[in-house]
């Protein structure tokens, strides 16, 4: 796997895909400590969309990023009510419940970036906006910055979704989301 460096995907989209367990979050922050580093904490905006680190089949899913605590004044939208649906979802109408949840927390966030937008984006998990998120309001926020680096989660271990057809809809989103970038990280 070759190693980016921030100066490459300054004025660029990425995205770095896996599955659980990847390194995508870690990988994320790596990025983001080096425009830090460039002096860059300003420009900065992350919206962190990943729930709280849970286990499911022995295996981490999830998990915030911990750059926040190393940098205080870095612009660090979260919400700590965002649940992974597939897991915590024990039947259909719950994983979509939850979906929807997580969509207007999600969106309210988004919108406090387009309020005050920064030349800076990166987002952790965008995965679970696209369960039941507006594809719209997440492409504006995409295209209002300069350089945006989004994480999200490619792969099979969370296919059960208990038919409610978030999988589907994330992996069709995420297709679209790849057509806009101009470099994707399979990890």
């Amino acid at each position: 796997m070759k190693v980016c460096k921030i100066e490459d995907l300054i004025g660029k989209k990425a995205l770095i895909k896996g599955d659980v367990g990847a390194g995508k979050t870690q990988y994320t922050e790596g990025l983001l400590l080096q425009a830090v580093k460039m002096g860059l904490i300003d420009d900065t905006t992350v919206i962190d969309m990943a729930p709280e680190m849970t286990f499911f089949g022995g295996r981490q899913i999830g998990g915030k990023m911990k750059i926040k605590s190393v940098f205080p004044s870095l612009r660090y939208l979260t919400d700590n009510e965002i649940a992974p649906p597939r897991i915590h979802g024990r039947t259909k109408k719950e994983v979509l419940e939850i979906a929807n949840s997580n969509a207007i927390k999600i969106g309210t966030l988004i919108k406090c970036f387009l309020e005050r937008k920064t030349p800076i984006l990166v987002i952790n998990d965008l995965t679970i906006f696209l369960h039941a998120g507006d594809l719209r309001l997440i492409m504006n926020a995409m295209n209002e910055a300069e350089t945006c680096i989004l994480n999200a989660y490619s792969g099979k271990v969370l296919l059960n979704d208990k038919g409610s057809g978030i999988s589907e809809r994330e992996a069709a989103l995420l297709k679209k989301i790849e057509e806009e970038m101009d470099l994707v990280i399979i990890l």
